[in-house]
C-alpha cells in the first residue's frame, strides 16, 4: 500500500486539551475538539509519503554534505513539541501569517548556542513571519528546537535566537554546504536559479501558510483509529519528525510548468504517535480514504501579486506548494 502522511511531509486525538488549542482550532469552521477525524477534510499539507524523496536525498546529497567537514550529518530532526511552538506563535505574534523554515548549519563546536556535539551539523530555524510587502514576507523572530529539548514558552530563551545568530547559521550553511550541492541539481530547471545572482542554487528556506499549520494543530485533537485495529484509538503527539528529502527527476508534482525544482532539497514533516513516538501515516487510519480532499489553495498567505514573483519562486521549493505554485 502506498503510504501517505501529513507534511510541513511541511499525521495528530488529545485527552487533556488546553484552552489555547480550542481557540486556535476555532479558526477553522466546524471543528469540535474530540471530533472523529473522518468528519473533516484531509489537511492541506497532506502529501503522499513517497519514500523515493528521502532516498533521493540519501543517495544524491547526504555524502556530499557529510564530506564538507567529514562529520556525520543528521538525516532527520526530532522536533520536540513542534505543534506547541505553532500555538505559541499564534498566541504571541498577532502578525503571524506564515512560517519560514530555514535550512542552516551550526558553527563549529564551542560557539555560543551550539548544542553539545552538534558543531558543523545542519539544523533548521523556524521564523514566524508576516505577509510582508512586494519584497516578500518579513520575519518576526527566530527559533530553533535543539536536540533532546521540547519547546516550552516558560523557557523561551532555550529556543529563541537573535538575528545575528540566525545570520551566522544560515550563512554558514549557504557558504559551506550549498555550493557543494550544485552538481546534484537539474541545471536546466528555472526553479533552481537564485534570482539575486542568476546562478543555480539549492533550497535555502521554505514558506508555509499559518492556516495550513493550524490545520495540523486541529488534526491532533481529532479521534483517529487504526485501520488494522479500529477498536483502538491513537493519540497523536505534539512532536514531529522532519526528514531531509529531495525531489526526483520530475521535480515537485504540485508545481505546473517546466520549472519544478528538479532534484531540489526540501524538508518532509511527519506526525508521531504520542505513546510510542512512531511515525503515524494518515492513510493507515480507519476511514481515511473517505475523508474529503484538502481545502484551500496555494498562495493563501501572500498577496496575489507576489505569487509570480521570481524571488519567491526561487526559494519556496517545499513539497507542500505552501505559498506559490504558479
Amino acid at each position: 500500500m502506498t503510504r501517505k502522511s501529513t507534511f510541513i511531509t511541511f499525521g495528530f486525538f488529545a485527552v487533556c486539551l488546553t484552552i489555547c488549542s480550542n481557540i486556535i482550532c476555532a479558526q477553522i469552521p466546524c471543528v469540535q475538539v474530540g471530533d472523529d477525524a473522518n468528519n473533516h477534510p484531509k489537511p492541506f499539507m497532506y502529501w503522499p509519503d513517497d519514500h523515493t524523496n528521502v532516498q533521493n536525498f540519501n543517495s544524491n546529497k547526504y555524502d556530499i554534505l557529510k564530506n564538507v567537514f567529514h562529520v556525520d550529518q543528521p538525516k532527520q530532526f526530532t522536533l520536540g513539541n513542534f505543534l506547541g511552538m505553532i500555538k505559541y506563535f499564534s498566541n504571541n505574534y498577532p502578525q503571524f501569517e506564515c512560517l519560514h523554515v530555514y535550512i542552516a548549519a551550526f558553527l563549529p563546536t564551542g560557539n555560543p548556542r551550539v548544542p553539545q556535539g552538534c558543531g558543523n551539523q545542519m539544523t533548521l530555524i523556524f521564523a514566524p513571519a508576516t505577509n510582508g510587502d512586494e519584497n516578500g514576507p518579513n520575519d518576526l523572530d527566530y527559533f530553533i528546537l535543539p536536540p533532546h529539548l521540547s519547546f516550552s514558552e516558560t523557557n523561551i530563551n532555550d529556543f529563541k535566537i537573535d538575528f545575528t545568530t540566525f545570520q551566522d547559521w544560515t550563512n554558514y550553511f549557504q557558504t559551506k554546504f550549498l555550493g557543494k550541492l550544485l552538481p546534484t541539481l537539474n541545471n536546466n530547471d528555472a526553479d533552481n536559479r537564485d534570482p539575486k545572482t542568476n546562478k543555480y542554487s539549492d533550497t535555502k528556506y521554505i514558506t508555509y501558510c499559518k492556516s495550513s499549520l493550524i490545520e495540523l494543530v486541529c488534526e491532533q485533537t481529532y479521534i483517529h483509529k487504526s485501520l488494522a485495529d479500529p477498536s483502538s484509538e491513537i493519540k497523536l503527539g505534539n512532536d514531529m519528525i522532519a526528514r531531509l528529502a529531495a525531489f526526483g527527476a520530475n521535480g515537485n508534482p504540485r508545481r505546473p510548468g517546466t520549472g519544478k525544482g528538479r532534484k531540489r532539497l526540501f524538508v518532509q514533516f511527519d506526525f508521531l504517535d504520542e505513546a510510542n513516538k512512531q511515525i503515524v501515516y494518515l492513510d493507515d487510519m480507519d476511514g481515511f480514504e473517505k475523508r474529503p480532499d484538502p481545502q484551500g489553495q496555494c498562495g493563501d498567505c501572500i498577496p496575489a501579486k507576489q505569487i509570480k514573483d521570481k524571488k519567491v519562486l526561487a526559494v519556496d521549493n517545499g513539497q507542500l506548494c505552501p505559498t506559490v505554485c504558479n
